[in-house]
């Protein structure tokens, strides 16, 4: 791997260091197998999602333009906006906790305000009174307040393509803003 100037792979080094840093605390030593299917499952849905790398990819699948930049919450410190650009797949928000299947796709712009690339992938569980969902050994977040069809929704959001200090699965990463 080439480390002068190839920040592609510097991030997907740092992802890799952080995932398996981050996975570690999925459960304790006497629940190892639960961790290596945390890591084989995280594993699967990279490679599901490999042909959405390029939003086009993801348009011609279905997933449409949701949000951008310019709509995203603003940190309290630099006040720079997190959720970059957003694609989903309403079909897919439907409950189904099929991991090669997200509902949502993150993109964010490439070094230099580039060509968009995939950042992290989001599941959609709508509230219907049912025990709060878990993916990848991990409960969802939310319910959040009702803002698509008046419906409260449970998501989780991976950030299986872009490093993220926080954690794999933190609802936001301070390295990708826009």
């Amino acid at each position: 791997m080439q480390w002068n100037g190839n920040l592609r792979a510097k991030r997907f080094a740092l992802f890799l260091l952080v995932s398996v840093v981050g996975l570690a605390g999925l459960g304790n030593a006497g629940q190892g197998m639960a961790r290596y299917d945390a890591l084989a499952d995280l594993r699967d849905a990279r490679l599901a999602t490999a042909s959405y790398l390029d939003p086009e990819r993801a348009i011609a699948n279905g997933y449409q333009f949701a949000s951008d930049c310019g709509s995203g919450p603003r940190h309290e410190f630099t006040g720079q906006r997190y959720v970059n650009y957003y694609y989903v797949q309403e079909s897919l928000a439907t409950g189904s906790l099929t991991k090669s299947r997200p509902a949502g796709l993150v993109y964010s712009p490439g070094p230099d305000g580039g060509q968009f690339r995939l950042a992290a992938v989001e599941y959609i569980v709508p509230d219907v009174g049912q025990a709060r969902p878990k993916l990848f050994g991990q409960e969802f977040d939310g319910p959040h307040d009702p803002y698509h069809a008046g419906v409260a929704l449970y998501d989780l959001r991976v950030w299986l393509w872009d490093a993220n200090p926080d954690g794999i699965f933190a609802r936001r990463n301070s390295l990708t803003h826009c």
